[in-house]
C-alpha cells in the first residue's frame, strides 16, 4: 500500500507537481484535489472541489468543508484509497518546513 506522510501544518494533495506536495499520479485525481490542515491537535482534510471526490468512510465531502481525521478513517481521492493513521504526536508539527 502506499503511503503518504503528514509532516507540516498544511499540504495539498494531487497530481500536480507544481502545485501539490502529495503527489498522486494517477488520472482521476484532480491538479489539486484535497488539503490536509493541521488545527486543534490534528488533521483536518478539506475537498478542493475535485472532480472525482473526496470520502472519509465512505462518504462524499462537501467541497470546502473541513472535517476531522480519526486514527483509522478511510480515505478515497477518486479510486485510491488509503488508511488515515495519527502518530503518536507530541508537539504540532512547525508553522513551515
Amino acid at each position: 500500500t502506499e503511503k503518504l506522510e503528514l509532516w507540516k501544518r498544511n499540504h495539498i494533495l494531487g497530481k500536480s507537481r507544481k502545485s501539490a506536495d502529495l503527489i498522486l499520479n494517477v488520472p482521476t485525481v484532480s491538479r489539486i484535489h484535497a488539503r490536509f490542515v493541521y488545527r486543534e491537535n490534528g488533521y483536518w482534510i478539506i475537498d478542493l472541489n475535485s472532480k472525482n471526490g473526496t470520502f472519509r468512510n465512505g462518504e462524499l465531502l462537501v467541497s470546502g468543508e473541513a472535517y476531522p481525521l480519526q486514527d483509522g478513517d478511510r480515505l478515497r481521492f477518486s479510486d485510491q484509497c488509503f488508511t488515515y493513521h495519527r502518530a503518536g504526536i507530541v508537539q504540532p508539527p512547525p508553522e513551515s518546513v
